[in-house]
């Protein structure tokens, strides 16, 4: 609608100004509120497809995890009742039955750990009777200790004060235990050194003693788990091991005895 004409109109019909200004203002609006055809109306633009966000491997197999944890679990299970065995048969002052504790807890945590020592101890009442259950708690104790110390273990050096604290919290678990429950006495190879170190009195020899072979006892198992589990690492990643063998490498850098002997 042209304004300017619709003016002229009015003037031509006598109108005053203000009629025409009146007039011009009506057509102002009423240009303003057309509405636009469809067909007229700017269309939006068409949507940019976004690409997928590029992924990297896929995801393993949660069966492949779980049998690689029930593959840990039977290998530490088992070292622990070999270790137990070696003793047996080579008749020495020594444990071996937390070689399978350590593994487990470096590989999958504190808490398997503890399984497989209290699994080991269970199963070993069906050879050395009930004496073994209670010294599951030492078992399961070291397996907490190895469990969160590894992950703050960087050097060899840090290893072996960690394996020797295991030791000593498995010696403080244990002699409780076998002072209040067996008199000092459980019948293992141990007994023998406990008895040489009886010079000031049973409970000092049985304190000695332990002290003494798990300061032994300890960081050898340790060490012997450190190699397994660094064979392992070669198939499993082991991601909170830190630097301790192979500095830079992420995945690892270090990378349950019938029943375990009845005393530790």
């Amino acid at each position: 609608m042209n304004a300017e004409l619709v003016g002229e109109i009015v003037r031509a019909l006598g109108g005053g100004q203000e009629e025409v200004e009146h007039w011009l203002q009506r057509c102002g609006r009423a240009r303003a509120a057309v509405v636009l055809p469809p067909s007229t109306r700017p269309s939006a633009p068409d949507p940019v497809p976004v690409p997928a966000a590029v992924t990297g491997a896929e995801p393993k197999p949660a069966g492949r995890d779980i049998r690689s944890v029930v593959t840990v679990l039977a290998l530490s299970l088992a070292l622990n009742l070999v270790g137990y065995a070696v003793v047996v048969q080579l008749r020495l002052p020594l444990y071996l039955d937390m070689v399978g504790t350590a593994v487990a807890s470096f590989a999958l945590g504190p808490w398997a750990g503890a399984a497989v020592g209290l699994t080991t101890n269970a199963a070993g009442t069906a050879l050395d009777g009930p004496t073994a259950l209670p010294f599951g708690l030492v078992n399961a104790v070291g397996g907490i200790v190895w469990g969160y110390g590894i992950r703050r273990v960087s050097d060899i050096p840090g290893f072996l004060k960690l394996n020797l604290i295991t030791a000593l919290c498995c010696s403080l678990t244990a002699i409780p235990i076998l002072l209040g429950m067996f008199h000092g006495r459980t019948g293992h190879l141990v007994d023998h050194v406990a008895s040489k170190l009886s010079v000031f009195g049973d409970a000092p020899g049985v304190v000695a003693s332990n002290l003494l072979v798990s300061a032994m006892d300890r960081p050898l198992s340790g060490f012997l788990a450190l190699a397994v589990v660094c064979s392992l690492s070669r198939r499993h990643a082991v991601p909170h091991l830190g630097t301790l063998l192979n500095p830079g490498d992420s995945r690892l850098s270090v990378g349950p005895a019938p029943g375990g002997p009845p005393a530790r």
